[in-house]
């Protein structure tokens, strides 16, 4: 699970992208943590995939909720840090 989390970061790979699912709806609490915690840190590619995920039936709301709803509040907290008034 590092390894891919280490090529998901560098690449995102989408043949590794699915064993971080895997590894997301793992019965080991552990991988699943790690996974979630990879996903976390890759924003919107992590965001695709878990995206594309759901769609296929890879993932379930229940399973991938959470880590969807912290990558938006992650992306939308970016935007609004981002985000620039304009000059008068």
């Amino acid at each position: 699970m590092l390894v891919c989390g280490i090529i998901w970061r560098k690449t995102s790979d989408p043949v590794v992208g699915w064993e971080l699912i895997d590894g997301f709806n793992s019965q080991d609490p552990h991988i699943r943590q790690v996974a979630k915690q990879i996903l976390l840190e890759c924003g919107q590619p992590s965001m695709d995939l878990l995206e594309r995920a759901l769609a296929l039936g890879r993932v379930t709301l229940e399973s991938a909720g959470d880590c969807m709803a912290e990558l938006f509040r992650a992306q939308l907290k970016q935007e609004l840090t981002d985000w620039e008034q304009p000059s008068s």
